[in-house]
Order: structure tokens, then sequence, then C-alpha cells
């Protein structure tokens, strides 16, 4: 038996080719003699995105092809993650397919009051616990949560008392944040740079329609240490390749509404982006004539965005040009008031010097 666990995907490869089956029979026999080869791997979801997993689909799928005597392959992959695997309708039609649920509440009681009873400690509230799971049975992802639960139950534990507070656990709907609550405070714990390139490389991953792999090429100091924080704290995980990380679960950005705001927040900044490109190129077709410059709040959000992204030199210099007309327009105004209050007084001057000749 061949397991193959978290391990570059070339040597999957490696070892399926040391276990096929020979084409033809040795010298001296009449018939190719018989192998009876299993070969498991644990996470095939794991290959999705990398460059060797359509490779070794189609391996895996090969492999089977006439070989239904001695020859298993046995994967096992994430349902949520099955749909995105590169496998041919073919493939899809031969695989055969286990599907594990969600458990029903009953089963996610018993889980939880198991798990507490391994640590000697008892629930405060057993009436609590329908409560506790039933967003859990009802939510696709419910097996990472209640992972996530059960990891702040421990840290909310009493010791003295030798009891886990499932009743305010209940009470306040933890089963839905605690796996944020576990996310946000890894995030926090980074240092500021940290947190400013793990966040770039959060919502990289999280995007719509992104690539699904980051390649960090020759990290610094500070970058090693967010990837090792992170990869511990099962936000990132590494890909396959050195130095390629992933999202630790594809439900992360539901599940954590920090980065879903940070996609969001780069989602608009991505629009924002496209219109200032269109209203440069205007601009630049016009002439560059100040009219087709940007003012109020369109040149406020344009001004932001550069300061949070990098832009085209046209679409900056577009930006510049627009702030520095801003600038100038201010100045105008403000000398037209001192006009008006110099006036003013120059009026109320020669009215006072009138009233006492008369």
């Amino acid at each position: 038996i061949t397991m193959l666990s978290e391990v570059p995907f070339a040597f999957a490869l490696e070892t399926l080719a040391s276990t096929w089956p020979e084409e033809g029979p040795r010298r001296g026999e009449t018939e190719t003699p018989r192998r009876e080869v299993l070969l498991w791997i644990d996470g095939l979801e794991r290959v999705v995105g990398d460059e060797d997993a359509r490779t070794l689909l189609e391996a895996l799928e090969l492999a089977t092809l006439g070989r239904d005597e001695g020859w298993r392959v046995v994967a096992s992959v994430r349902a949520d993650a099955f749909g995105a695997l590169p496998l041919s309708p073919q493939g899809r039609r031969r695989a055969g397919l286990v599907q594990v649920e969600v458990p029903g509440p009953e089963t996610l009681r018993a889980i939880l009051r198991r798990s507490v009873a391994s640590w000697g400690y008892e629930v405060d509230d057993a009436e609590a616990l329908d409560a506790l799971v039933a967003p859990l049975a009802q939510d696709p992802f419910g097996l990472l949560m209640l992972q996530a639960l059960l990891a702040e139950l421990w840290l909310r534990r009493d010791p003295s008392r030798r009891v886990v507070g499932t009743g305010e656990a209940a009470r306040e709907g933890l089963a839905r944040t605690a796996f944020a609550r576990h996310a946000d405070g890894v995030f926090d714990a980074l240092s500021p740079t940290q947190r400013e390139k793990a966040r770039s490389w959060l919502v990289e991953l999280g995007l719509p329609m992104s690539r699904q792999v980051l390649q960090l090429d020759a990290p610094d100091a500070e970058e090693r240490a967010a990837v090792e924080a992170l990869v511990k704290g099962r936000v990132l995980r590494p890909a396959g390749t050195e130095g390629a990380l992933t999202l630790a679960h594809p439900a992360l950005p539901r599940l954590w509404p920090r980065l879903a705001r940070w996609i969001a927040e780069a989602d608009a900044d991505a629009d924002l982006a496209l219109e200032l490109e269109d209203a440069a190129r205007r601009w630049s077709e016009r002439d560059r004539s100040e009219e087709a410059l940007l003012t109020g709040g369109a040149l406020e959000r344009a001004v932001g965005l550069a300061e949070r992204r990098a832009l085209s030199p046209e679409t900056l210099q577009f930006v510049l040009e627009s702030e520095e007309q801003a600038r100038r327009a201010a100045r105008r105004r403000r000398w037209r008031r001192r006009g008006v209050v110099l006036g003013a007084v120059v009026a109320a001057a020669i009215s006072g010097a009138v009233s006492l000749r008369y």
C-alpha cells in the first residue's frame, strides 16, 4: 500500500510510475505476472491549482483503465472541491464516489460531548447542545466550523470546575463566529508589516476567478515569519511546491467576515481603477482639457485609490493633474473671498470718513 499525503506531487507521479505494471511478460515467462497495487492519495483536492494536477489525474485515470483486477486507486477529496478537479467526463463516470456529508445534530452532539470528555471536562448545559450544533448541521462546511468551535470551547474552559460553558456559547451563537474569532486572532498576532503582507496574499487568493496558488520566491524574514504563523494557524497551507501557498480552506472568505470585507474592497478598487483608466483615456483624447479632469468626490476616491494601489503612469498622471487643478481652484476661491472682505473693509472706511466730514 502506498499512501501519499501532503507531499510534492512530482513524488506522487514517481510513485505511480514505480508501481505501474509492466507492459509484457518477462523473458522466460508466458504471461505478464499479476501485481496487486493499491495507491491511496489522501486529500486529492490539494492538487487543484497545482501545475502537476492534470498530469497526475490523467495518469491515475489511465492507470485504472483495463486494470480492474489487481489495481486500485483510492483517493479522498472534499465534496466542495470535487467539482474543481480537472477530471474528464469519462473519469467522472468511472469514479466510485462515497460522499461524506456533514453529520446530523445527534451525531454532532455526540462528537462534541466525546471531545469535551476526552479533555477530562463536562459540558455545563447539556440542553444547550441542540442550539449550539444546529448551525453546523445546516452548513456544508459544518465540520470545519465544528473544529473551530471545539478550539474556542477549549480556550473558554473552566479548570476549577472542570466544565466547558456550552450554555453561554449557544447564547452567543459561537458556532457561527468561532472560525472568524480564530482567524482574527491569528492575523492580529502578526506585526504591522506582516499584517500588510498577509492581507495582500489572502485577498489575492480569495478574489473571485483568481489563481488558487500564490508563489513566494525568495521571501524575506518578515514574509517567512508571516507564512509560518498563517500556516500554523490553519489560515494558509503549503500548495505542494516550494514557496507555493493557498487558502487553508475554500470556505475561508465566507466564514471570515474580515477577509470577505477585504475582498469586497479589492473588487471595488479594481472597478474604480478601470473607471479611472477610461477617464484618463478620454482626458488624453481631449488634449488634456481641464474640463475632463476629476473634481469633488470622484477626485477624493481617485486619490485614495492611488494611495492604496499602483496605477498605470497615464492614470496616475491624470489623477495628479486633477489634484493640482483642484488646488488651483481652491487658491482662486480663497483670493476671491479675500477680495470681497477687503472690498467691504475699504467701503466701510470710506463710509466712516464721509460720516465724520458731515
